[in-house]
């Protein structure tokens, strides 16, 4: 079980929590992710003060079941709510997330993912479809570092590579880094997390290159897996 909190660009927070049940060869597992902006100025026109404010909130409710085939492929797939409500207009759609695994040898792990399938939203009289997005990656460790790498293709967007490493100390710290391409405001990120008994703190820091501002992000993992 775990908690995340997200504190972006233009006083965007996100709040996540998430549970994963893993007693055999599948898992199953939900997750509720929140984000907010408060007090958006309302205007029709050039004033000099907003004729009031309002909020702009969305929420994703998901349920993910995953399951083991062999000791090697790993599929899943995620369904999904999602509701926007800007002002005084509101949308609610339903998503599918589809994702796989394969373990290729001891230290390397590829992956592949296509999230949100499905319906389309409407705001007021705008319909809209959710950006679908394509992702590729794998992962290599090296004794105390792990190297990452994703390809990531939304539709509505470029390619971007996706770039990460970690370095182990002593199984309780990780010091991490991350690079990403293809972006006009961000490339560089630096990690830290800390981990003992189950228990997981991780930190993320994401600068911007203009005056957007610096994002930072928390999150709290709690795990009462048995070790055999």
């Amino acid at each position: 079980m775990g908690a995340a909190h997200n504190e972006w660009i233009a006083d965007f927070r996100s709040e996540y929590v998430g549970l994963v049940y893993h007693p055999s060869d599948f898992a199953i597992g939900f997750s509720i992710n929140y984000g907010t902006v408060d007090d958006i100025e309302r205007r029709t026109g050039p004033t000099d003060e907003p004729e009031g404010y309002f909020d702009l909130n969305d929420l994703v409710a998901a349920a993910t079941i995953a399951r083991n085939f062999g000791e090697r492929l790993k599929l899943g797939i995620t369904s999904k709510i999602v509701y926007e409500k800007l002002d005084v207009y509101s949308s609610t759609g339903v998503a599918f997330d589809f994702g796989m695994q394969y373990l290729l040898m001891p230290e390397l792990i590829v992956g592949a993912s296509l999230s949100n399938l499905g319906s389309s939203m409407k705001l007021d009289e705008e319909e809209f479809d959710l950006p679908k997005i394509l992702r590729f990656g794998g992962s290599y460790r090296i004794k105390d570092f792990l190297v990452s790498g994703d390809l990531v293709y939304p539709t509505d967007d470029d390619l971007h590579l996706h770039i990460g490493g970690e370095y182990n100390l002593s199984q309780i710290f990780f010091l991490r880094s991350g690079f990403q391409s293809g972006y006009d405001e961000k490339a560089l990120a630096f990690g830290l997390g800390f981990e003992q008994k189950g228990f997981n703190i991780d930190y993320a820091y994401v600068p911007f290159k203009s005056d957007l501002g610096d994002t930072h992000r928390i999150s709290l993992t709690y795990s009462l897996l048995k070790e055999e």
